[in-house]
């Protein structure tokens, strides 16, 4: 079994081919259950600026997901890409966590799962912007917020989005109000932060800017992410 690991060129998340089967963690996050044969995965939850390591079976190799603006955050859907110029608002990051418990005879009960939980982010954009923030917000489906530098106390979250509020602050701003719950695997150690190496989309401006590559369109997956991704 081997992984091998680099910084994706386009998408500038950690990637790696795996040889399966194999489950691949990140600390106490399991990113990946891989079956027989060889994969290709990319995180997109791991914290900018800090030195990851990914394990798989006996195998191991460290990246460090690049820095971005100090001001900024990433925000994502399932195929784990964000848009540039979002500003991560300072809100001081509330968190709210309620007990479910009910009380009985003098007896305190609590529930078998605890509810999840819940916040409040800023984030603000240029009206260019705006549209993508809100494809992603509206998505069904978890949305990834990442500030796209270390920030202490603010970690990379997987949330489900339960509302938003619009505000213009002035003609080159908007500033929308992101309320969320956390998102919750469906069961114990359930992946997280698993996305493609290369999306169709970042295949496809490739392709277009390389007119001269006859075929592109039929490489495999390994290849485009060799050409597109600069896989080594």
């Amino acid at each position: 079994m081997t992984i091998k690991g680099w910084i994706g060129a386009v998408s500038g998340l950690p990637s790696l081919l795996v040889d399966g089967p194999c489950t691949v963690t990140v600390g106490d996050r399991v990113l990946a259950r891989l079956g027989a044969g060889q994969h290709l995965v990319a995180d997109a939850l791991v914290a900018p600026g800090v030195e990851t390591t990914y394990r798989a079976g006996g195998n191991s190799v460290s990246l460090t997901r690049p820095v971005g603006d100090w001001f900024g955050v990433y925000v994502a859907g399932r195929d784990g890409r964000s848009f540039p110029g979002l500003i991560y608002v300072s809100n001081e990051d509330p968190v709210e966590w309620s007990a479910k418990t009910t009380r009985v005879g003098g007896v305190t009960r609590w529930a078998v799962k605890d509810e999840p939980e819940t916040g409040t982010g800023v984030i603000a954009c240029e009206p260019a912007y705006e549209p993508f923030l809100w494809w992603i917000l509206q998505g069904h489906h978890p949305v990834m917020l990442i500030p796209s530098a270390p920030t202490a106390g603010v970690p990379p979250r997987t949330v489900i989005v339960t509302g938003v509020s619009r505000k213009r602050l002035h003609d080159d701003l908007i500033e929308l109000t992101v309320k969320w719950m956390a998102h919750e695997p469906h069961f114990e150690n359930g992946q997280q932060g698993a996305v493609p190496v290369t999306t169709w989309g970042e295949w496809r401006v490739w392709g277009e800017s390389h007119p001269g590559e006859d075929g592109w369109r039929a490489w495999s997956a390994i290849e485009v992410a060799r050409r597109v991704q600069g896989m080594p």
